[in-house]
């Protein structure tokens, strides 16, 4: 079913393209010196004059003289700060398919790693669920939900850091429940927390938030000589990333995006420095809000989740196990504070990206499915239903989970219409204007690759002397970053707005002309055409 819905997959969205990019260009990670991941409209050598689309295609692509190279890659990554592995991986795969671009490249490591996380979230689902056909079902209700599918279809490393973040949750469960970790297990803790951390800096967090309650449960227990090899082996898996990408100390601590990272950290030990400052907080945000949508819409196919209902039902669940005495696994009080330690980190501290939020989510999901799983079965055995009813009840919620799921208006499986095809395959061979900002250059290069010449108009410079010789203008719809909804979502990157703005001059008017939409709209294409003389 992923491969299927993956070979549905029509459009790219930004990020995908500079997986690709940033994995097999050897003319840096955005073609040019001058240019960082905040797109700075700064002179580049990109602008005034026409540049070949092979640029484009080169971009995305490796070529036979690059085959299995990596130096480049390490390059890249200082500008675009995300750790090499995925990059590595992603470079290798096209290495044995040169000069081709293709979903099914990054794709074929997302589905090689889906398959391995779901092997070993049964694995862990055993390690909660006696019952061999139950602990089935947090498989198959992360597989089939919206978020377990948008991990395969999106072409980033999120598909990667949940394969290894379930290993790493898989060996910590087993530990925790024997009190005891052979070398051999000290060793996969310390690898799939490496592999982790080189697959996205998020899991150097993760990893961290693992390590403090790991040795907190084993410091309860007096296990010091365990607590000293586990906490041992889960700093040198920070220490590896230092070795293996040096760069990741000037980006994690001197970089622009390291500096904002700190000052808000700071800021928010200052907000919660009293007790006054933490209920100001928790009454005033809504990120609590946001991560029930996201949880609950994600796994569930909810629109909507009132915090009040799951407050009660919480209160109500927690006030029957108390009464009823029941004792849970020893590993889930663990399990659940990890998640949840996780989950305020990430909903205070990782940028806002409106429908893609989630994908900062994708790691922890898996462990949700067990948890909620986990606790229901808890919940109908308290009231002594029979397994098979509860087997049969949750098998009915699966499939009904399914069933409410449009898969095509997932947005990371990128959906655009045949008409906006059409367009894109026009462009092949011609003359192509793009009056926008840098970004959209790299926006549009799943486009741009097959053109002849493209020529970089940027804000300010005269578009004019060019256009007569131009088959094609791509006009930024500069209202798309910065339109705000009536209902109020924050940082809306992927929203339609309410006017457009076009070119003014009559040979443009003459021309085809195409607004651009940031790739991954929601429920929209990338591209929409607009007729000539508007």
């Amino acid at each position: 079913m992923a491969g299927y819905f993956l070979s549905q997959k029509q459009g790219w969205h930004i990020d995908e393209q500079y997986s690709y990019g940033h994995a097999n260009s050897t003319s840096g990670a955005f073609l040019s010196d001058d240019i960082d991941s905040y797109f700075e409209e700064n002179e580049t050598d990109l602008h005034h004059h026409w540049l070949d689309g092979k640029i484009f295609h080169d971009y995305l692509t490796v070529q036979n003289d690059e085959r299995f190279i990596y130096g480049h890659i390490w390059e890249n990554l200082q500008k675009s700060v995300h750790p090499p592995l995925f990059y590595v991986l992603l470079h290798t795969v096209c290495s044995f398919t040169p000069d081709v671009f293709s979903p099914w490249q990054a794709g074929s490591i997302n589905l090689i790693a889906f398959l391995l996380t779901l092997i070993v979230l049964y694995k862990l689902s055993r390690r909660f669920i006696d019952n061999e056909y139950l602990a089935m079902v947090p498989v198959f209700f992360w597989g089939f939900s919206s978020i377990g599918m948008a991990t395969v279809l999106f072409l980033r490393m999120y598909m990667l850091q949940t394969l290894f973040a379930v290993c790493l949750i898989y060996e910590i469960v087993k530990m925790i429940q024997e009190n005891r970790a052979d070398k051999r297990r000290l060793f996969l803790v310390f690898l799939y927390s490496s592999l982790g951390i080189l697959t996205q800096y998020s899991s150097l967090i993760f990893s961290f938030i693992v390590a403090v309650v790991c040795c907190v449960v084993l410091l309860v227990r007096n296990n010091w000589k365990l607590l000293f090899w586990f906490a041992l082996i889960m700093g040198l898996s920070a220490v590896v990333l230092c070795v293996v990408f040096p760069q990741a100390v000037e980006i994690l601590f001197f970089s622009q995006r390291g500096t904002e990272a700190t000052k808000t950290a700071d800021g928010m030990f200052k907000a919660f420095s009293d007790i006054k400052g933490l209920w100001m907080a928790l009454l005033y945000s809504r990120s609590h809000s946001h991560v029930f949508s996201i949880y609950f819409n994600e796994l569930f196919g909810i629109a909507k989740v009132w915090d009040i209902v799951l407050f009660w039902i919480v209160i109500f669940t927690g006030a029957i196990l108390c009464r009823a005495k029941i004792k849970l696994n020893i590993a889930f009080v663990p399990l659940l504070l990890i998640v949840m330690l996780m989950t305020i980190y990430l909903s205070f501290f990782m940028p806002g990206m409106g429908v893609y939020q989630s994908r900062y989510y994708m790691l922890l999901m898996p462990m949700v499915a067990i948890i909620l799983i986990y606790y229901a079965t808890v919940i109908f055995k308290v009231f002594k239903v029979p397994s098979v009813v509860i087997l049969a009840f949750m098998i009915l919620g699966i499939i009904w989970q399914s069933m409410h799921m449009n898969w095509k208006q997932n947005p990371y499986s990128v959906q655009i219409t045949p008409q906006t095809r059409q367009i894109a395959s026009d462009v092949k061979g011609k003359k192509v204007v793009v009056s926008a900002p840098v970004y959209s250059l790299f926006d549009l290069a799943q486009v741009l690759k097959d053109a002849d010449k493209v020529y970089w108009v940027a804000k300010g410079d005269d578009a004019v002397p060019v256009l007569a010789n131009a088959d094609y203008v791509f006009v930024a719809n500069v209202c798309a970053a910065t339109f705000v909804p009536k209902f109020g979502r924050e940082n809306c990157f992927y929203c339609v707005p309410d006017e457009r703005t076009f070119l003014e001059d009559n040979v443009a008017k003459k021309l085809h002309l195409i607004e651009v939409f940031r790739s991954g709209v929601h429920h929209f294409d990338v591209y929409e055409p607009v007729r000539a003389g508007m």
